[in-house]
Formats: C-alpha cells, structure tokens, sequence
C-alpha cells in the first residue's frame, strides 16, 4: 500500500497551504477573493501577500482546519513539508523539526511558537482553533523577526478580529470514536466604529484509544479553554486589542512500551540496542496506582496586548506588542515504561506533601512546577508604499522556570532533589531595510541584535523541611544509612551566562511577471547554550547556530492556483542532542551535548489546483539530505568499544565515537501529501452543496538516535472526509488513518533497569509511542 501511495504523492506531491471553496458554483471572482483572504500572512510583522514576499511559508486558514479535523501542531506537520513533529509523550514535550534540525526531549529554542506575534511560552497542542483566522509556518532562520528560538523556523497563530458585521460567530459539535467529544466556538461583535469584542471557547475530552493492562485507558485528554478579547480603535488611526486566554488541561498517561532486553539484537557485547525497525507494541502496562497525580495537569493564563499607531495618518506606524504568562504543570509518569516494580528494592513508604500517601519507587514520579513569562516589542516602520522602506525596533523578555516542592517523595534513591529554577533574560535591538531598484526588483537587508542572559539556581532544602521525621528514622538500611532527618538535600550553586548575537538576513526578489515571483535569500538563527545538571558529564552545552541559504520561487503557471519551489542548504553548528548518565544514587539522568556540525540540502515544492469549478487537488513535498560533518559522541564510542568510553579522553575512544556520515535523529528525507475535495449538487438547490474528499499522507522512515540503528519505519496515512453544507450550517463524517497505519510516532532511547547489566552500562531499552489509531467521527457547524 505504502508503495503505490508514495508513487501517487512523487506524481502529484502532496499538501499545505489552499483555499477550499465555500461553494461548487462560486464565480471566478468569488474564488479568487478567497484565496486572497487565506495567502494574506504576517510573517513579517505586516500583511502581505503570501506569493508576493521572498520567504517559505505554508499557511492554513480557519476554513482548512476545520475542514481537514486539524487539532493541533501535529495535524499540522503532517501537511507541511519540511515540518515533522513528535509527540511521543502526550500533550507535553513537543519535538518540533524544521528543515532537518533535529530536536531533543522537552527542548525549545528551534522552532518558536508565536499567537499574533507574541511569544507562546509552553505547550500549543491544546489550543481553541476555532477563533484562528489562520495558521503561518514560517521555514528558514526567523530571528531577525521573530528572535530568540526560531533558529529553524516559526509558528504563528493568528486571532479573527470582528469584522464589520454588528456580529458574527460558528458553533461546532464534533463527536467521535473511543468518547472524543468537543464542543467549540466564537462570536464577535461590533458595537461601533470605536469598539468591538470577541468571545471564544472549547471543551474537549477523550477516552484515549489504548487499553492498559495495570487497568484503565492510556492516552485520555480532557480540555476546557475561554478567550475574551476586546478591540478599541479610539481614532482611525489608532488600534489596541487586549485578549485574554485561561487554558485548564488534565490528561491521562500517554501509552507507551518499554521493549524488553531480549529485543535488542546488536553490540550485544557493549551495551546491546536493536538494529532495524522499530518492533510495534502490542500491549501497554503502566503503573497508576503509586503515582501521586498521573498524567498531565496544567494551567495556563496568558495575555496579549497590541497597539498600532499610524501617526497623523502619516503612513509611519508606531507599534507596541507585549504578552503575559503564567503556566502551573503538573506531571506525573510511570518511568519504567513498563509497569515493572522488580527492580525496586521496596515497596518504601515515602513522605509527600501534602498528603503523606505511599509509593514503589522515584521511577513513579511525580514533579510540579510554575513557568512565568513578560514581553515587551515596540516597532516604528516607515510606509509600505513607499520605494524605500524601513523598521526600527527594541524587545524585552523575562521568563522564570520554577520546580516546586509540592510533591517531592522519599524512594529508594533518598529525598527527591528539586530542579535548578532557571531564569532567561533577553534584550534585542533589530532594524531592516527594504528598498525597490525598479518595480521588479526588491532588496532587503535586517539585522537583530539580542543578549540571553541565562541563570541557574540550585534549589536546596532540609529532609525532615517536608519529611517526616519518625518516617526517615523508621526506613530499614541499607536504604540510608544512617537515617537522617536533618540530611541536606541539593545545593546552593548559582551559575550564570550571556550569550551575545547578531542574525542577519539578506533577502533579493525578482518579480518576473504578475504570475512568478523569483527570490533568494541568506539567513543566520542562533539558540543560546545553558546548563545541564551539576552531576552531569558536560555541565554547560554553547550555543547553537544556523546559517542557511535559500532559493525559491512562487508562481500561478499552468493554471495553477499556487506552485511553489524552495531550495536550500543549511549549516548547522555546535547542533544539540541528549545523553543519558547514571547519577550517584544509581539512577538514569539525561543532559544536553553539542554533537558537532551538521549540512543539510532540501527541496520543498507545494501546489494547488482548481481541475474543474468544482474539483480541487493539492499538495506538498519535501525532500531532506541531512548528514552530520563533524562531531563526536560518548555514547556511539561506547556501543563501539564499551565502558571504557565513558571518558572519551581514553585511548581510541573519540574516533569510535565519530559522528561523520550519520544521519540526524528524527529526519525524515521524504515527506509528502496529496489531497482533493469534490464539491456536486444533484438537487440544484444553490444553497445545498455535497462534498467528498480526503487526503494521504507519508513520511518515511526517521532513525531514533545519531547511531543510525534504530528506525521508525515509513508512515502512511489515509483520511476520509465527506459532507454537506446548507446556508450557515455544515455536516461532515470523517476518517483519520482509516487503513490503521501502526508506524511509531515516537522513539525514546532509555534504559531497561531490570535487565541484567550489559558489559558497558545499564542495558538499552526503547520506548515506543504508538500512532493514533482509525478513528471516526461526525462534526456538526452552525455559523451566524
């Protein structure tokens, strides 16, 4: 199936950005205002035509995503060439790539994610998309622009504003297989020239799709979100928005599966690991029952505050951007993957605050924490008619990651240690010029300047501060020996540094004719460094830096809605991946190494085609040559040459562990997509309109780690969608993955603890996420 699919997608390729039509028999002027409203994007902090300025964008509007049941970031990926995401825990720790830059676990700093161009701090994959007027995935080094951790590329959702209209809205019902439920909607109104509001809002839950066989269901999500906005514009050339956004999500443990030891089938001799393709799971045990808050619990406030000034109408604007975050998490996981407690030398009675309840082991863990935010961007730009064009601009950010003490538990390794609270300052100064030579050729040059002063602090605190007493006093040795309540538990270790940069970005276009748009640019992003825990092989990583050069061109030929070709080449620097270690206690930590240098080349082409009034195909594909140039790791030395390597100073041990000629974790070098709606009316009734569509995805397979060993296998993905729309109300059944494709999603290098110790170290085992499985469903629409 996979081949002739591939096949299929190669002829035609595959999907992102398109307008569906509202309507079989829609004029063409009517399509063609409708496409105009959805290539109409702010990636560069003005509204722009999408054909019309020299940088990659996919862009999705409102209309799309509800019209393809896209959720979130994921969804999203799926359809965007060059963009592949990772959730192989849930709804947290996303591993966003662009264009081949391969992410860590819980890692930011690659991709950023933006709502109206402010900085979205946290997880987006539970965000309220009814209210988006569209969706902008930006590819290329977005610094200049958007600043810090958009060394690969950006996200930006983008708000409705009211129209108009006195008021305008849609409800949506949307009901599916194993409890999926969601309720969802907005409504705007105007109630003068001066003053309009925006409400919105979303429920959701799901069952979750995979049995647990320590009882339960794996996999449960439950959403309940509100937004309220306000838009003041007290004069015609001023306007301020102030939204608000209260999100509460309570997630159940995501599914996971640990293989066991005897799967691993190479470099038994060191430390053993599986060459080949990812073995699927057929079963799922996770433990719940000693795990004091399972799953994901996380509140979040955000604000949004935007002011634009076009001075005396003069053209000159005067803009004010700032945002606001305050993020409470909650996590609590099983990590054994596996539900396995024979390892634990147990069970041991620990003390948690506040309730003082049991648990097996640190393996069943539970962590909290409060993640807080502030950002302040003021822009003066000169006008856009103007032959020669410019903006000005400074940025300010404050953020502040705290772990907490709520639930730290005595186990089997002693008192829980409380993480480093990690303070990010940021301070930038950015400019850019843009000036006309003639009315086809356009040259703009930016620039942007920014510090990253980044702090950590160890936390440090006293057993018997949050433990009782008689409880250490009463543990059996050799547990702790001797017990001791007045144990001092962290640090008091303060570190510091400053990471200094400037991005430039270098854009040429060439507007052949009214249909072709031909560009190049050249890009530089950088991530700042940081610290890894003090017990840790390598306490600090360094920055990371990309230089890219593209070449592109967006055109309307051959009748082509849109046809788009982007070409580039990436140089990517000190590129950051994640080790495991083993701590003093005994336990598994992870922390983040600069790996070395790595040459990515790609292509990305993406189309759209109206083959009838009332048939549309679209599509996408993206093409990856990703290869590692330059670098070392401990870990391959190891699997090469054994324990030895733990210091890589060791005779041979640093050309064991070279990297050149490997390929990057989590690429794919093919990804593509191939879509079609079918719009028919066999009542000749203008306001009843029938659909049928649907859309294949692929993606091939991508290696676990920088060994090469591992492998997900190819992904491919049918979705069915058929429907009706008469006048304000739509009625759509869906399919996701009808053909029940099972390729991981996810792969997690980890460590089976309860296997016999290998030659080298603990032994390897994989954690394996699973795909969502078929899934079917039925969305109702009412607009207004």
């Amino acid at each position: 199936m996979s081949k002739s699919v591939l096949m299929i997608g190669a002829a035609a390729i595959a999907v992102t950005a398109y307008v569906l039509p509202a309507s079989a028999q829609q004029t063409s002027d009517e399509k063609t205002e409708l496409r105009q409203d959805v290539v109409t994007v702010t990636s560069r902090k003005s509204e722009e035509n999408i054909q019309d300025i020299p940088i990659s964008v996919s862009a999705f509007d409102g209309d799309a995503l509800r019209e393809q049941n896209i959720s979130g970031i994921s969804d999203l990926s799926d359809l965007t060439p060059g963009f592949q995401q990772q959730q192989s825990f849930g709804r947290d720790g996303d591993r966003p790539v662009i264009r081949g830059t391969s992410n860590i676990l819980v890692s930011e700093g690659k991709v950023g994610v933006f709502m109206d161009g402010v900085p979205f701090f946290g997880d987006s994959s539970s965000l309220d998309l009814s209210n988006l007027e569209r969706v902008e995935i930006t590819k290329g080094p977005q610094s200049t622009v958007f600043g810090r951790g958009t060394l690969s590329g950006a996200i930006n959702y983008v708000t409705r504003r009211p129209g108009d209209e006195p008021y305008e809205g849609l409800v949506s019902l949307e009901l599916g297989s194993d409890g999926r439920q969601q309720l969802a909607g907005y409504a705007n109104f105007r109630v003068n020239d001066m003053l309009a509001f925006s409400i919105n809002g979303k429920t959701y839950d799901f069952d979750g799709a995979f049995d647990n066989t320590l009882g339960g269901k794996l996999g449960a999500q439950s959403t309940d979100t509100y937004s309220g906005a306000v838009f003041l514009d007290p004069t015609s050339d001023i306007q301020i928005s102030a939204r608000y956004i209260y999100a509460e999500d309570d997630d159940g443990l995501f599914p996971i599966n640990l293989t066991p030891a005897s799967a691993n089938n190479c470099f038994l001799n060191t430390r053993g690991y599986i060459c080949g393709t990812a073995p699927v799971p057929t079963s799922y045990s996770l433990n719940t029952s000693d795990i004091l808050r399972p799953g994901i619990y996380r509140e979040a406030k955000r604000g949004i505050l935007s002011a634009d000034w076009d001075i005396a109408s003069s053209g000159y604007t005067l803009s004010y951007q700032g945002g606001l975050t305050d993020v409470y998490e909650i996590s609590g996981v099983d990590q054994t993957y596996n539900g396995d407690s024979a390892f634990f030398i147990g069970p041991i009675c620990g003390a948690f605050i506040p309730n003082g309840n049991c648990s097996v082991s640190a393996f069943n863990d539970t962590n909290s924490s409060q993640r807080t935010a502030s950002t302040h961007e003021v822009r003066l730009s000169s006008p856009t008619s103007h032959a020669f064009r410019w903006r000005v601009g400074a940025f300010t950010s404050h953020e502040q990651r705290k772990p907490l003490a709520e639930f730290l538990e005595l186990t089997e390794f002693g008192p829980d240690t409380l993480s480093d609270i990690v303070e990010i300052d940021n301070v930038a100064y950015f400019g850019g010029i843009e000036y006309d030579f003639t009315d086809k050729l356009t040259v703009g040059l930016e620039l942007r300047h920014a510090t990253d002063d980044i702090k950590n602090k160890s936390q440090q605190y006293v057993a018997s501060q949050y433990i009782d007493p008689a409880l250490i006093l009463a543990l059996p040795l050799p547990f702790y020996n001797p017990p001791n309540p007045n144990q001092v538990v962290g640090s008091t270790a303060a570190r510091d540094a400053s990471f200094k940069s400037t991005a430039p970005r270098l854009t040429v276009d060439y507007k052949m004719s009214e249909d072709v748009l031909l560009y190049g640019q050249y890009a530089e992003g950088n991530s700042p460094g940081g610290f890894n825990p003090l017990d840790a092989p390598k306490t600090t990583f360094e920055e990371e830096k990309l230089k890219a050069i593209e070449f592109g061109a967006k055109t309307s030929l051959f009748g082509f809605d849109r046809l788009n070709l982007a070409l580039f080449r990436n140089e990517f620097d000190n590129q950051v991946l994640s080790n495991t270690y083993t701590t003093g206690a005994g336990g598994v930590n992870s922390f983040s190494a600069n790996i070395g240098q790595t040459e990515i080349y790609g292509l990305e082409l993406e189309f759209s085609k109206y083959l009838t009034d009332n048939w549309i195909v679209y599509g996408s594909y993206g093409y990856l040559d990703a290869e590692i140039t330059k670098g070392v790791d401990r870990d391959e030395a190891i699997l090469k040459i054994g324990a030895v390597c733990v210091d890589l100073a060791a005779p041979g041990c640093a050309a064991a562990g070279d990297l050149s000629g490997k390929v990057p974790p989590l690429v794919s070098k093919h990804q593509g997509a191939i879509g079609t709606r079918f719009d028919f009316n066999p009542t000749q009734n203008d306001k009843l309109d029938f659909y049928v569509g649907g859309d294949v995805t692929y993606l091939s397979s991508f290696y676990a780690q920088i060994h090469n060993l591992l492998e997900s296998g190819d992904a491919t993905k049918l979705n069915l969608r058929a429907g009706m729309e008469y006048g304000n109300f739509s009625f759509q059944v869906w399919g996701r993955n009808v053909l029940d494709d099972d390729t991981p999603a996810g792969i997690l290098r980890y460590v089976n603890f309860t296997a016999p110790r290998s030659p080298a170290d603990r032994t390897r085992g994989f954690g394996i996420s699973p795909a969502a499985p078929t899934m079917w469903g039925a969305t109702a629409t009412v607009r207004f």
